[in-house]
């Protein structure tokens, strides 16, 4: 289990930098003007693309349930931004069909051909044939609906749901675990893999909890919802997850704060953290695992 420590808090630059670009992006949206799709990782470099791909690949093999309660069956992944590579691999695994709920619209093309390619010659059990012969989505082992998790009715025909790095994001949360529940059959898992940690000017370097000493309406003006870490705590989401029906519901941190760092930040916490117990307040990044 990694460890971070203290190093250093967002710049006053940066914070204004990201208030400018949230400014620009609600002009924008008043003009009516449409914001272009987008692709954060699929335009980056082949090397940093296969170095995000290979840590989804390698989180999922190693901490996906047991493949007998879904191998040869239906799943689903919520929330697989540009990221084709999951949704190949539980293929290659088994799986018989998946569906991936993405508000994003699908991103297709030679190049993500390419990446699963790499991925297969690195030893990762990805199917290529997600993609069809002119390399956009096979519909008989691939649908994709362009919408959040929150809004989508499953038809309960899915052995497992599973996302990476969607919950942090999510609004509604007991909106979404209801579309989970929905969306499985009795007996089926959901495993979401959840990075409680900053994001945006708040990301690695600066040290993981810096974004709680901020109020709401500080941070909501740089932060819009959909666009933001909803710097919830593990009691949340397993508490959410329960009251929509789901049992069997299990927690493991795979990332805590440094204890000294954790300490330290308790007498800047803002409202909405206060009264988190330091031991939940250090959980970084934790997989939430539950039945249905």
């Amino acid at each position: 289990m990694n460890s971070v420590s203290d190093r250093r808090a967002p710049s006053r630059r940066a914070y204004l930098g990201a208030l400018y670009g949230r400014l620009k992006s609600l002009t924008r949206s008043i003009l009516g003007r449409q914001r272009k799709p987008v692709s954060p990782v699929l335009a980056l470099t082949m090397e940093q693309i296969l170095e995000r791909h290979t840590w989804i690949c390698s989180l999922m093999r190693e901490h996906l349930p047991d493949s007998h309660l879904w191998s040869g069956r239906k799943v689903c992944e919520a929330g697989a931004g540009d990221c084709i590579s999951a949704a190949s691999m539980l293929l290659g695994l088994g799986a018989s069909h998946v569906t991936i709920v993405e508000h994003e619209p699908p991103v297709t093309g030679s190049k993500q051909f390419e990446v699963l390619d790499n991925l297969c010659a690195l030893g990762y059990p990805c199917d290529r044939a997600i993609l069809n012969n002119k390399n956009q989505l096979n519909n008989s082992k691939c649908s994709f609906i362009t919408s959040y998790m929150e809004n989508f009715t499953g038809s309960g025909d899915c052995s497992l749901v599973y996302s990476i790095c969607v919950g942090e994001h999510v609004e509604d949360l007991a909106a979404f675990f209801r579309s989970c529940y929905d969306t499985l059959v009795d007996g089926g898992e959901m495993m979401h893999y959840i990075d409680l940690g900053g994001h945006g000017i708040f990301e690695d370097p600066v040290p993981p909890l810096e974004m709680h000493r901020y109020g709401r309406i500080t941070y909501g003006a740089i932060f819009p919802p959909y666009s933001r870490a909803t710097r919830r705590f593990v009691s949340d989401y397993v508490k959410a997850a329960s009251e929509s029906g789901f049992h069997s519901i299990s927690v493991k941190a795979t990332r805590r704060a440094d204890e000294n760092y954790v300490k330290s930040i308790l007498p800047h916490l803002k409202s909405h953290a206060l009264g988190t117990p330091q031991d939940e307040l250090g959980v970084i990044e934790f997989i939430l695992y539950a039945r249905k």
